[in-house]
């Protein structure tokens, strides 16, 4: 397996603090690594500059074979981000959203796609009403769904499960499983191990803007809590 994610020496600072410090990473083809963390430990700003919306401080990040300095726009026409905005437009309709995002893809049979898509995430028979009468979670299911429309080899979750009902987590878990399944690296970021710890093959912790564990080993539960709160004391 070659790397399809390589991060050296990675940085970004602001004018208060240093998010991330020294980051370095290497990560394979077909990974489903979860980056656990407090809030504020650097998780959404790493997320940010792999999926090309921060420009880092310092340091490189080559993402299948483009440099992410030199190469933005070939690594979005690969790559799927869901992040805490859902990136939606309120007044049209679930169907409308999805179909107007496939436009900026090479997307045969679009209508067929935006339909399966709404089938897997649950909302097909809501296809047909307008965003802005759906509940919280619908529209993360949504913006799931939208990120997944051009079917992306890598995909980068920041915290994908806030805001969806029982019904969503279900269907999203379900999703990934199958992504993981055909191959797809998927790097997703939360503070919730029962979450973290049902599909992943690799966990990694962020604190304070430094990687503080990286290991391919599966835990149980309760032994990776150990670890956890143990790393962050240090």
């Amino acid at each position: 397996m070659g790397f399809e994610i390589e991060i050296s020496n990675l940085k970004k600072n602001y004018s208060y603090l240093t998010a991330i410090s020294d980051l370095n990473a290497r990560l394979e083809k077909g990974d489903f690594i979860t980056l656990f963390g407090p809030n504020g430990a650097g998780k959404s700003t790493l997320l940010k500059i792999l999926s090309t919306l921060l420009k880092p401080s310092e340091g490189n990040v080559v993402i299948s074979g483009h440099d992410l300095g030199k190469n933005r726009n070939e690594i979005r026409k690969i790559i799927g981000f869901v992040s805490h905005q859902n990136m939606l437009y309120e007044n049209l309709t679930a169907f409308e959203n999805l179909k107007f995002i496939s436009t900026f893809y090479s997307i045969k049979k679009p209508d067929e796609i935006c339909g399966k898509l709404l089938q897997d995430i649950g909302l097909y028979e809501r296809r047909s009403d307008p965003v802005k009468t759906f509940s919280s979670g619908m529209k993360q299911r949504l913006s799931i769904a939208r990120t997944l429309i051009n079917n992306p080899k890598i995909l980068f979750l920041d915290e994908p499960y806030n805001g969806l009902d029982q019904e969503g987590i279900e269907s999203f878990s379900s999703i990934l499983s199958d992504l993981k399944s055909k191959g797809h690296t998927i790097f997703l970021t939360t503070h919730n191990i029962d979450e973290g710890l049902e599909l992943s093959d690799r966990l990694m912790i962020l604190n304070k803007g430094k990687l503080v564990f990286d290991q391919k080993n599966i835990y149980r539960k309760e032994e990776f809590k150990e670890i956890y709160f143990s790393v962050l004391k240090n």
